[in-house]
């Protein structure tokens, strides 16, 4: 069992989805057999703890006998809280998951403003909550929601702001929050890839009614709320159904394999972190130089924690389109996306909403330009191939 929780495991660390399902197909056949494959070993660049280090862990809680939410989500819990003093904090096994739960919590019934250039996850979440996504123009500098063009958006049906981290990359916190306070709405911030994005010098977290904060390698979402009878609200919905008959509830407990991962990256998370940093800061510096690249922007006083480079790719000046810059670095072998192309007000799934939107001329530039290149999986030495991928797509 143990060899197989091995090879499971850096399996996982792969950062190839097709390379991860042929192994995991491999390692179910070797595993009936028992033994696991040797293709089910591949390299990996992820920072996951060394499953060595868990090993006890996992057999207290595998002599446990129950998976469910336990000791280790507590600590995990308790650890989350001292860093954000003042808030509660529960953990819930995914983002979505995390985001319905805070607009039940706040009571949040209406219109939701939102950002059309985000993860769609968003939309899902105010929709599963019951409420209607309305969707609000971006800036073109930091790829984050427009603070004016929310404003201008509030009617007296809007309930609640939703504002996304594009790329760990903070909005406009300041004028969202005044805004919110002056038109009586309550405030959410997506920041899955943006636990440690500051504004003002405090942590992004404590600005927010509400927020859904990514943990480390996706292990966990945790959950940061204000006020304690919105968190006894939150956890009521969180659990069960065995608390208050009149509580709809969700069972997003995590379990308690979910809570030990992430506790364990928890004391590497620092240095992952700086190193990240200074990633970001070479790609910037060097991508910089490229006409016709516009880098996505931080907001005076906000720092944001980069887990990937944004970039437009204006093709006027820069002589190719962006599929010419995606197509070079694919065949580098660099990941690439393409987020907002459509943005959500252009897909099917919410066109019942648009003519509620109306037009979003800034999404709509960026569905064509907008270009992120995920960095937890680079290293220093991809540097000099992505700008030579760059150079090469301008060149045609």
């Amino acid at each position: 069992m143990h060899d197989f929780l091995q090879s499971a495991w850096r399996m996982a660390c792969d950062g190839s989805r097709a390379r991860r399902t042929d192994q995991l197909r491999e390692l179910r056949l070797d595993f009936d057999a028992g033994t696991p494959g040797a293709n089910a070993t591949a390299a990996s660049r992820a920072e996951l703890p060394e499953l060595a280090a868990l090993g006890p862990h996992l057999r207290h809680i595998w002599e446990g006998g129950d998976l469910h939410a336990g000791n280790y989500v507590l600590q995990l819990e308790e650890a989350l809280a001292s860093g954000w003093a003042g808030r509660c904090v529960h953990v819930v096994p995914s983002a979505t998951a995390g985001l319905v739960l805070a607009l039940r919590a706040l009571e949040v019934c209406g219109e939701v403003l939102m950002p059309s250039c985000a993860e769609a996850m968003c939309a899902h979440a105010i929709q599963w909550a019951g409420c209607e996504p309305v969707f609000v123009d971006s800036d073109l500098a930091t790829l984050t929601i427009d603070a004016a063009d929310a404003a201008r958006r509030v009617t007296s049906s809007t309930r609640a702001l939703l504002v996304s981290c594009t790329n760990g990359n903070p909005p406009d916190i300041d004028r969202l929050e005044a805004l919110a306070r002056e038109r009586g709405l309550h405030l959410i911030l997506e920041g899955v890839q943006a636990r440690n994005a500051k504004a003002g010098g405090e942590d992004i977290a404590r600005r927010a009614d509400a927020a859904v904060l990514g943990l480390p390698h996706g292990a966990a979402v945790a959950i940061s709320v204000r006020d304690p009878e919105v968190a006894a609200r939150l956890a009521a919905a969180r659990g069960f159904g065995d608390g208050d008959p009149a509580v709809r509830v969700l069972d997003a407990t995590p379990n308690e394999v979910m809570a030990l991962v992430a506790l364990a990256a928890q004391r590497r998370a620092p240095a992952i972190r700086q190193a990240r940093e200074r990633l970001h800061a070479a790609l910037r510096l060097r991508l910089g130089e490229v006409t016709g690249v516009e880098l996505q922007r931080e907001v005076g006083g906000n720092r944001a924690d980069w887990e990937a480079l944004g970039v437009r790719i204006v093709a006027a000046a820069f002589g190719a389109p962006r599929s010419a810059v995606r197509h070079a670095l694919r065949a580098a072998g660099i990941e690439t996306r393409s987020p907002f192309d459509p943005p959500l007000h252009r897909r099917r799934l919410f066109a019942a909403h648009r003519a509620r939107t109306g037009p979003l001329p800034v999404a709509d530039r960026l569905a064509a330009e907008a270009l992120v290149i995920p960095i937890d999986r680079l290293e220093f030495d991809d540097v000099e191939r992505i700008a030579g991928c760059f150079a090469a797509a301008a060149a045609g």
